[in-house]
C-alpha cells in the first residue's frame, strides 16, 4: 500500500514533525510513504509577510527575527531528505493520502471519499485527544533529535502574544536560578529578551526542549512534547490555541502547570510533571487510538491492499510462509510485524534489485509447490503407534515420534520443529538429539517464528544429511519455493492444519495468566489426553515456575475456544491453497476426527492419527516404519467427513476481536466471544499435582 504525505509549499516545523509520525506509524505496518508539496498561495506569500513585519514594527517598536526563507527552505527539506528519507520530488500513484499542516493535525483522503478533517474530530464529545503528533512516542522522537546547542542553563519560550502578561514573571524565575532565557522565534514576535533564537528544523527544536530546565509555552506542540520529555512545564492558551492546551492538561491531570495570571513561586520544581508515569501510561493509551484511528482512515488494514514488496499479493492472501525473505539476495525484504501479530513483507526499495526472486517463489503466486499426484495417490491411513507411552505425551496417535526416531536414529539426520523458546514464543527450530525432539511433541495452536529456518534446513542438505521437517503446509511450501529444487534427503512432513493464531493474542493470554497466578509460564500443552483425546475431553495444561499446573478444559478455555471459532487466526488463513486434497508435504499427518464412527477398533479415546501418503518417497518411508503402528487404510472421502477440507472463514468476530485487542483485558475479550461460556461449571477442584479449573 502506499500512502502520499502532503506538506506545504514553505514547511512548519509542526507539519514536519507530523510527516515524520505518520511515515513512522505507517511504514512500522509495511505502508509505503511518498512525499508531496501542496502550494498555499494566499498564506505564505512573501509580500504579505514582509507588510505584516513592517506593519508589526512601526506599532510596537518590537524587534522581529527576519529569516533567510531560503535557508529556511534548505534546512527544511534537508530533514524531509536526511531525516524523514522522503523525496520531495516524486511523485508515485498512490492509495490515499494524509496533508500535514500547521495545526498539528492531520486531514486524509482515498480516491473513493471525499477529504476526512482529522482536526474537526479531535474534540468530538466522546473522542479522546488525537493530535497528529502523539502518534509517536519518545523513543521515536529521540532518533531524529539533535545535539546539545546551548552549554548555559535556559528557559525555553515559545510563546505567540503575551495576553496573560506572564514573561515578567517568566523573567523572575530565570534571574531566580541563574538560567537565560531562550525565545523560539521563527516567524514569532520578539518580547524583550536578550536572546532570541532561529529554529530551522525539528532535530533543533526538540533538541532545544529536551535540554531546557523549564519551558514556557502558550503552543500546543511544545506543550505536548514537554510532557513527552517529562519537563518542567507552564503553558497558557492564547490565540487559535484557546482552549486546546487547557482540554489537554486536564484529561491528563495536569492543570498544576496551567497558568492564568502571574506566578509567584520561582522554584522550577513546582512545575514539574506530576505523576510522570500515570501520565506516561494515558498517552500511550491516547497513542494506540489515534494509531487505529489512522489506519482505518487510510484503509491500511483492508485486505485487498497489496502487501509492501514486489510479490503484488494481498495482505488477505499473504500466509507468512517467509519465502520472500528468505530468498532475497540483497536482504532488501524484511518481515514486520503488523498490529494483530502477524508477519507480512516489507521491502527496502533502496537495497531492491528488482531481479523477481521473491515473486517467483511466493506460494500464493504460481509457485503453489502442491504436489502433482501419481496415480493411486494420496494414500490415506489411520494409525496408532504401538509405543504407548509415546503415544501419550502426543496430540494425536504418535506418528511424529516414529518419523523424528527414523531420521535421527536410523538415517543419522535432523529434525526440524517447533518449541516454546524460553520466552514462550513458537519458534522454528532443530534436534539432533530424541531428547531434544521432546520439546516439539504436541500441537502449537499459535503461529510460530520461522525467521532463518529456510536457509539452515539447505545448509544441512547441502551436507548431506538427512532432514525431516514438519511444519504448516503454507511453511513447507515456503521451504520448497526457497530451496528451487528436489533435495532427495528432505523428507517434509505437513501439518493437517486448522489455521494459525495470532501470537500476540497467544503472549497476551499468557501474561494474563502469569499475573493471575503470580508465576512465569513454563509450558503449555494445548491438549493434554489425561481425560481422554476427543476435543470435549481433553486438557489445556499451563505449567508455571513457581506453583503447580493449571489443568482446564480445552474446548472451554477462552483462547482456545477462540481458536476453534476462527477468531482469532490469520487472515490469509481464509484463503488458504492448502486444504482438502491441496498437499505440499510428502506424508500429511493430524488427527483422524470422527474414526470412532469409521472404525471403532481404532479408537480408545487415547489418539488416532491420519496420514496422508502423497508423494513415492511418503510411500517409502511409511514402508519402513509400519511395524511401529497399528494402521488400517482409508479414504480420503472417510479422512475429510470429520476434517475440515475448506479454508476456514474470515468472520465478524475475528474483526471485532483484533479491533479492541490491546484496548482491553484480553481474558474478558476472548471470554465475550466463547459461546459456551455460560455452559461452564464454575467449581475448582484441587487434585495433589494440579488445580483444576473448566475455564480460565
Amino acid at each position: 500500500m502506499k500512502i502520499g504525505i502532503i506538506g506545504y509549499a514553505k514547511p512548519e516545523l509542526e507539519s514536519l514533525l507530523q510527516a515524520y509520525a505518520v511515515k513512522k506509524v505507517l511504514e512500522d505496518q509495511a505502508v509505503d510513504c511518498y512525499w508531496y508539496r501542496k502550494r498555499d498561495n494566499i498564506t505564505y506569500k512573501a509580500v504579505r509577510t514582509t507588510r505584516k513585519r513592517n506593519l508589526l514594527d512601526a506599532l510596537s517598536g518590537r524587534q522581529h527575527v527576519h529569516v533567510d526563507m531560503n535557508e529556511a527552505k534548505t534546512a527544511m527539506e534537508g530533514f524531509i531528505k536526511e531525516k524523514l528519507s522522503l523525496n520531495p520530488n516524486k511523485s508515485e500513484r498512490t492509495d490515499s493520502f494524509v496533508i500535514v499542516n500547521y495545526k498539528a493535525t492531520i486531514d486524509t483522503t482515498n480516491s473513493t471519499a471525499n477529504y476526512i478533517d482529522f482536526y474537526q474530530r479531535s474534540f468530538e464529545p466522546k473522542a479522546e485527544i488525537t493530535e497528529t503528533l502523539m502518534l509517536c512516542g519518545l523513543e521515536d522522537y529521540e532518533k531524529i533529535m539533535g545535539e546539545t546547542i546551548k552549554n548555559q542553563a535556559y528557559v525555553f519560550m515559545d510563546s505567540e502574544t503575551d495576553k496573560s502578561g506572564i514573561i515578567p514573571s517568566i523573567r523572575k524565575i530565570a534571574r531566580a536560578n541563574n538560567l537565560e532565557v531562550i525565545s523560539k522565534a521563527y516567524n514569532r514576535t520578539y518580547y524583550g529578551f536578550e536572546k532570541v533564537t532561529e529554529i530551522f528544523t525539528p532535530s533543533e527544536y526538540l533538541a532545544y526542549i529536551r535540554d531546557a530546565k523549564l519551558v514556557v509555552t502558550d503552543s500546543f506542540t511544545t506543550a505536548y512534547f514537554a510532557i513527552l520529555m517529562k519537563k518542567p512545564l507552564i503553558c497558557y492558551d492564547q490565540g487559535m490555541t484557546q482552549g486546546k492546551i487547557k482540554r489537554f492538561l486536564q484529561k491528563l491531570s495536569l492543570m498544576d502547570n496551567y497558568c492564568t495570571m502571574k506566578l509567584s513561586n520561582t522554584s522550577l520544581t513546582a512545575y514539574n510533571i506530576k505523576h510522570p508515569n500515570k501520565v506516561s501510561k494515558q498517552l500511550k493509551k491516547y497513542r494506540e487510538e489515534l494509531t487505529d484511528y489512522l489506519f482505518e482512515l487510510v484503509g491500511a488494514y483492508n485486505l485487498d491492499q497489496p502487501v509492501n514488496c514486489p510479490t503484488k499479493i494481498t495482505r488477505g492472501e499473504c500466509c507468512g510462509c517467509y519465502a520472500c525473505k528468505e530468498v532475497c539476495p540483497t536482504d532488501a525484504i524484511q518481515m514486520v510485524m503488523d498490529k494483530e501479530g502477524f508477519y507480512y513483507p516489507h521491502v527496502n526499495k533502496e537495497k531492491c534489485i528488482h531481479c523477481g526472486l521473491c515473486e517467483r517463489v511466493c506460494v500464493k503466486k504460481e509457485n503453489s509447490q502442491i504436489v502433482s499426484y501419481e496415480p493411486d495417490y494420496p494414500k490415506v491411513y489411520c494409525a496408532i503407534n504401538k509405543d504407548e507411552s509415546a503415544r501419550m505425551i502426543s496430540t494425536s496417535g504418535g506418528v511424529f515420534h516414529v518419523l523424528s526416531k527414523y531420521a535421527i536414529e536410523q538415517r543419522e539426520g535432523v529434525v526440524f520443529g517447533v518449541k516454546f523458546d524460553e520466552n514462550m514464543n513458537a519458534v522454528s527450530t532443530s534436534a539432533r538429539t530424541m531428547n531434544d525432539v521432546k520439546a516439539f511433541y504436541g500441537s502449537k495452536y499459535v503461529k510460530s517464528e520461522i525467521d532463518g529456518v529456510y536457509a539452515k534446513v539447505k545448509e544441512q542438505l547441502n551436507e548431506g544429511k538427512f532432514v525431516l521437517y514438519s511444519g504448516l503446509p503454507c511453511e513447507c511450501a515456503g521451504l520448497k519455493a526457497y530451496l528451487r529444487k528436489d533435495y532427495e534427503n528432505l523428507f517434509i512432513s505437513e501439518i493437517l492444519c486448522h489455521a494459525a493464531p495470532s501470537p500476540k493474542v497467544f503472549k497476551n493470554y499468557l501474561k494474563f495468566l502469569s499475573i493471575k497466578y503470580k508465576s512465569p509460564i513454563t509450558n503449555v500443552v494445548f491438549r493434554d489426553k489425561r481425560d481422554g483425546w476427543l476435543i470435549h475431553k481433553c486438557s489445556m495444561v499451563i505449567e508455571f515456575k513457581d506453583r503447580k499446573p493449571l489443568v482446564v478444559n480445552s474446548r472451554r478455555n477462552n483462547y482456545f475456544r477462540n481458536f476453534l471459532l476462527d477468531n482469532i487466526q490469520r487472515p490469509g488463513c481464509s484463503q488458504c491453497s492448502f486444504v482438502g486434497r491441496s498437499r505440499v508435504g510428502d506424508i500429511t499427518i493430524g488427527d483422524f476426527w470422527g474414526i470412532h464412527h469409521i472404525d471403532e477398533e481404532m479408537f480408545d479415546d487415547k489418539g488416532t492419527s491420519a496420514i496422508m501418503v502423497n508423494t513415492e518417497k511418503g510411500k517409502k518411508v511409511l514402508e519402513e516404519l509400519k511395524d511401529s503402528f497399528n494402521m488400517k487404510e482409508k479414504s480420503i472421502k472417510e479422512l475429510f467427513k470429520y476434517n475440515h477440507s475448506k479454508p476456514c472463514p474470515y468472520k465478524p468476530e475475528r474483526t471485532e476481536i483484533f479491533k479492541r485487542l490491546g484496548k482491553e483485558n484480553i481474558n474478558p475479550l476472548l471470554e465475550s466471544f466463547n459461546d459456551l461460556k455460560n455452559k461452564v461449571a464454575k467449581d475448582i477442584v484441587t487434585k495433589d499435582t494440579a488445580t483444576k479449573e473448566v475455564v480460565d
